[in-house]
């Protein structure tokens, strides 16, 4: 049986380079955050950075029954 290992660089990304890496817009990635389709990291003030939690979308991904 052969093993796929997929590296996630890092776990959590800001929005800009979640638009970057997805191709999404910069204001779609925002409002998919701010109305759940996106997972974040939660901010304890509204001046943190927003950052998407980028692996929980690879994890959910791989997990994907298609």
């Amino acid at each position: 049986m052969s093993e796929i290992n997929v590296v996630i660089p890092t776990g959590y990304v800001t929005a800009e380079k979640y638009s970057e890496i997805s191709g999404i817009k910069l204001c779609t990635v925002r409002k998919m955050a701010y109305d759940g389709r996106l997972p974040t990291m939660p901010r304890e003030k509204n001046h943190q950075s927003l950052l998407i939690n980028n692996a929980k979308i690879t994890l959910e991904a791989l997990n994907r029954k298609y």
